[in-house]
C-alpha cells in the first residue's frame, strides 16, 4: 500500500540516518510526497551544498523519482487547510494524507526549516 512520505523522512533515508531503513521499506511500497515537502527537502540539500539537480539525478538514476517516490501537487485547498492547523510541522503531509486516503508513513523530529 502507498503512504505519503513527509520531508523529514525522506531527508532521513538521503543522509542514511538511524531511520532510513524504514523509509527504504516504505518506497519499495510506493509513496507519494507533496510538492510542498519536495521543495523543503530540495531547500534542505541545498543548505548542505548539495545542488538539487545532484540529488535529483541520483534518484533518477535509482528508478526512485517517478516510480517508487512520486511527487504530487498540493492544491489550493490543501494549503487553506494547512493554514487551519497553523503550520506544524510536517503537517502538509497529513493534509495530503487525508485527501488521498492514505497514511503518513513516518515524521522525524528535524530542525525547522
Amino acid at each position: 500500500m502507498r503512504s505519503v512520505l513527509t520531508a523529514s523522512a525522506f531527508l532521513e533515508y538521503l543522509e542514511d540516518g538511524p531511520k532510513a531503513q524504514v523509509v527504504q521499506e516504505a518506497l519499495q511500497k510506493g509513496c507519494v510526497m507533496s510538492a510542498l515537502a519536495w521543495h523543503q527537502v530540495l531547500l534542505e540539500v541545498a543548505k548542505q551544498g548539495v545542488k538539487p539537480e545532484v540529488v535529483i539525478k541520483r534518484l533518477e538514476s535509482q528508478s526512485l523519482l517517478h516510480h517508487s517516490l512520486e511527487i504530487v501537487p498540493f492544491s489550493f485547498e490543501d494549503a487553506c487547510l494547512l493554514a487551519r492547523h497553523k503550520f506544524k510541522a510536517d503537517t502538509e503531509s497529513e493534509v495530503l494524507a487525508k485527501r488521498l486516503k492514505l497514511k503518513v508513513i513516518a515524521t522525524f523530529q528535524r530542525p525547522a526549516y
